[in-house]
C-alpha cells in the first residue's frame, strides 16, 4: 500500500512511502547557494523576474538567493540517515 507523504501542487513534488524503508521521491531536495545560482543561470535572471510578475509561485533571483535552505537540507539528511538505522 502506498502512502503519499507529500504532494505539492506548485511543483508536482511527491514523496511516496511504500514500506518503512522504501520511499520514492520526485522533487529537488538539496539546495545550496551554488545550486541556486546554476538554476537561476539556466532560466536567466530577467526571465525569472518576468515570470515572477505573471505567475504566483515564481520567486525572483534575489528571493531565491535570500532563502535559507539549511533547515530543509538538515531534515532531508536526517531522514536519509534514519533509513540506515536498524
Amino acid at each position: 500500500m502506498q502512502l503519499f507523504l507529500l504532494l505539492v501542487k506548485v511543483v508536482h513534488a511527491k514523496f511516496v512511502r511504500f514500506s518503512p524503508k522504501h520511499y520514492a521521491f520526485q522533487a529537488h531536495l538539496e539546495f545550496d547557494p551554488e545550486a541556486i545560482d546554476l538554476l537561476i543561470a539556466a532560466d536567466g535572471e530577467e526571465h525569472l523576474r518576468k515570470q515572477n510578475k505573471e505567475l504566483p509561485f515564481v520567486q525572483t533571483p534575489e528571493q531565491l538567493r535570500a532563502n535559507d535552505y539549511s533547515e530543509m537540507n538538515k531534515k532531508l539528511y536526517d531522514f536519509l540517515d534514519s533509513l540506515t538505522q536498524a
